[in-house]
């Protein structure tokens, strides 16, 4: 006879073979830089759902999140010497060109903070590319926000290949 937790660990372990199966199959005829955006939306849309209704009092662990899955996909270095322009950015030393990145980097995880505080569920919807990426090492892939209440806000991030990955190296909100 075979014992229960058995039974369990391999129907847990068909789940977890299944989940992935089938997240690779969505993601097939997906262009890079699109899965690179669904999968860090579904991981952080995960995040989200577990502590949806504490976020607000616990807004350490929203900043841990997107720290940890927001932050690696984008290009902060190139988004930094983007925001002082290239001339500053030259005469500037290294240690004021990283010190600088370390605070704008606070300031993206606050930019994108404040509207996930709200979180309630909210869908994103990702637009076909406009273009084919062939060959391309930049590409701008949109998304539509839905909130619960049918409010829709159009985010547009600008990726490029750095040759290892896909990242962002801009991003808009409402055409901010």
């Amino acid at each position: 006879m075979i014992d229960n937790v058995v039974i369990r660990k391999f129907f847990a372990s068909l789940v977890l073979f299944c989940s992935v199966i089938a997240s690779s199959a969505i993601y097939a005829n997906d262009p890079a830089p699109v899965t690179v955006l669904k999968e860090s939306t579904i991981e952080m849309l995960a995040a989200l759902k577990s502590r949806q209704g504490k976020l607000k009092s616990h807004p350490k662990y929203l900043e841990e999140q997107i720290r940890r899955i927001v932050v690696p996909k984008f290009d902060l270095t190139s988004m930094s010497q983007s925001v002082v322009g290239r001339r500053y950015w030259e005469q500037s030393s290294p240690a004021m060109q990283q010190a600088f990145i370390r605070e704008f980097t606070d300031l993206v995880i606050n930019v994108y903070s404040a509207p996930l505080l709200d979180y309630n569920g909210d869908k994103v919807q990702f637009l076909p590319l406009r273009e084919n990426i062939g060959g391309q090492s930049r590409v701008v892939v949109q998304t539509i926000i839905v909130r619960p209440t049918g409010q829709r806000i159009a985010v547009n991030y600008s990726l490029k290949n750095s040759g290892a990955a896909w990242k962002v190296y801009d991003f808009s909100i409402e055409g901010i």
